[in-house]
């Protein structure tokens, strides 16, 4: 996928209240017209956490689809899940859910190919493109021969994934720097906030 040092401003292409992958119109290699790929979203999520590791921690998730979007989430969540790392994957989870629904109804009458959830959470990105497949091989057991920290949630996604690629849609995970997921940081800590 796409590294951190990547504009998010060169591949995102709002449009309404989803945004989209932006693709080339013209082969000039002097001037380009982009144009958004309608079977292409780029989901932002974001999870965080006050008081992390402390008696009453308080965690939300934040997930940006688009501007003034329905399937815009800040939310907090139940205390069981009030670590960084939980508040993460839990957005994760939102993210693919409002992906599934919206590929459910399509975009100008076509289904989605591709979705990009963008996280700066790298905890979630190399979880899901290099370890997964091998703690599904072991169940969810570590090298050391331990339950995998959030085994369950890594399920959850690892099974919305494959729910996505059985309707043609393929899921990325881009890692972002921080200040390239304002929108969804910005909600979680809204959700924080009240």
């Amino acid at each position: 996928m796409y590294g951190q040092d990547v504009q998010p401003s060169l591949i995102e292409f709002p449009v309404e209240d989803l945004v989209f992958t932006t693709r080339a119109t013209s082969l000039s290699r002097r001037y380009s017209n982009l144009e958004p790929n309608l079977r292409s979203i780029i989901i932002a999520v974001d999870g965080a956490c006050r008081e992390n590791g402390a008696a009453a921690p308080r965690a939300a998730i934040g997930v940006y689809v688009g501007n003034k979007s329905d399937y815009n989430a800040s939310m907090q969540l139940d205390s069981s899940w009030a670590t960084n790392q939980k508040a993460e994957l839990a957005a994760g989870i939102y993210g693919l859910d409002a992906a599934r629904e919206i590929n459910d109804y399509g975009v100008d009458g076509e289904s989605l190919t591709e979705v990009i959830i963008k996280t700066d959470s790298a905890y979630m990105v190399n979880g899901l493109t290099q370890w997964v497949d091998r703690w599904e091989a072991n169940g969810y057991i570590n090298a050391d021969g331990q339950q995998v920290t959030n085994h369950y949630l890594f399920k959850e996604l690892s099974w919305r994934v494959r729910d996505l690629a059985e309707s043609h849609v393929k899921v990325y995970f881009w890692h972002v720097r921080r200040e390239h997921n304002r929108e969804a940081d910005q909600l979680a800590r809204d959700a924080l906030a009240r």
